[in-house]
């Protein structure tokens, strides 16, 4: 088993990750009292210190990273999937009508270059993006945070800088992040939309994920805290989370709750983890939880266009709540199953002849 297949289990991760996405759905849905918007904070925060982690462990194992490798990954785990959703989503508009039944030529394709965050701030035409095809902002700030971290990491460590140094490095971009994100708020007055969708403002919930995977992580460094300890610093973070859903001045949340959230999640995520048989920790455990959270992805990517199509036939909340989250489901693991598994193991294969070109050069 490679290390990047063992660390994808992660204790609590995949039900982490079906909370969040349970989160997102009963948002959009029609549920307003809901934190989608915090779901996929939670969603940021576990991509940074899943992916950093693979980083360092791979560093670790072999004292340097395959840049090519690590975009290879991510081609096959993201590109697949978002590419199948979108092709089809296009189609299936311009063929029976799905959507409000075209196909913009400017939105489709800042979907495809993956700049469609930038695009829907700055953009003040007519064209709009297919229906339901909303989600694709987060995954653009993905997309962009991957260009980045990897050669961050490389850099940081050929520079010997220390795990824990380069800990603290990202937690000073993360501040920066807030500094910038306070001045287009309080200076500039920007938008909410300006300050929620742009990478630039939101990727210090990534940025304190990657700080946890540098400096205590509790995969691979030791806990110095005991399990109380660690519990009591995971209600505080709880209380602040509500605490910052609960204030609504505008400057505050788009200034500050974010980074709160984010922060939070880092204790959150650090008791979870080293404490799988709590209450909490078997819960997120669970078998129908790790199941859902491993279909979050694929689900995530459709789940808002099967809203909006049943929500054309239906408008009682709770039935459509039902239907379409058995649509969802359904579609999420059609996709898994014939298209995201398919990928992995494709790169499976190319991974495992590049090791055994690697291993038995040719003379």
């Amino acid at each position: 088993m490679s290390e990047t297949r063992r660390f994808m289990t992660i204790p609590s991760l995949d039900g982490l990750r079906a909370v969040s996405i349970g989160l997102v759905f009963a948002s959009h849905v029609g549920y307003e009292l809901t934190p989608g918007g915090f779901g996929v904070t939670v969603f940021f925060v576990l991509s940074g210190y899943l992916i950093t982690t693979l980083l360092r462990v791979e560093h670790d194992r072999d004292h340097s990273i395959s840049l090519t490798a690590f975009y290879r990954r991510r081609f096959f785990r993201i590109w697949p999937a978002l590419y199948a959703v979108l092709g089809i989503g296009a189609v299936l508009t311009l063929t029976v009508g799905l959507g409000n039944g075209h196909v913009d030529t400017f939105p489709f394709l800042s979907q495809v270059l993956h700049y469609i965050n930038y695009f829907s701030i700055l953009y003040h035409g007519k064209q709009q993006p297919m229906l339901g095809t909303g989600v694709y902002w987060s995954l653009a700030v993905e997309e962009h945070f991957y260009l980045v971290l990897p050669v961050l990491f490389v850099v940081l460590n050929r520079l010997r800088f220390a795990y824990r140094n380069q800990a603290v490095t990202f937690l000073a971009l993360a501040a920066a992040v807030v500094v910038w994100r306070c001045v287009l708020v309080f200076y500039f007055h920007a938008s909410q939309g300006r300050t929620y969708y742009s990478t630039d403002t939101r990727a210090d919930a990534l940025l304190l994920g990657c700080a946890l995977a540098l400096h205590r992580n509790p995969m691979i460094d030791p806990v110095r805290e005991t399990e109380p300890q660690s519990r009591a610093a995971a209600i505080l973070g709880g209380a602040a989370i509500v605490g910052s859903l609960v204030v609504r001045n505008f400057e505050f949340r788009e200034g500050f709750r974010y980074t709160i959230q984010a922060l939070a999640l880092v204790f959150i995520i650090r008791y979870v983890i080293v404490a799988p048989h709590s209450i909490a920790g078997r819960i997120l455990n669970s078998r129908p939880f790790v199941w859902f959270g491993q279909l979050s992805f694929a689900f995530y990517l459709v789940h808002l266009v099967v809203i909006a199509e049943v929500y054309k036939h239906l408008q009682n909340k709770m039935v459509v709540a039902i239907v379409t989250f058995t649509l969802s489901v359904s579609i999420a693991w059609t996709l898994q199953r014939f298209v995201m598994n398919p990928a992995t193991h494709l790169r499976q294969r190319i991974d495992a002849r590049k090791i055994a070109m690697i291993a038995s050069p040719v003379p």
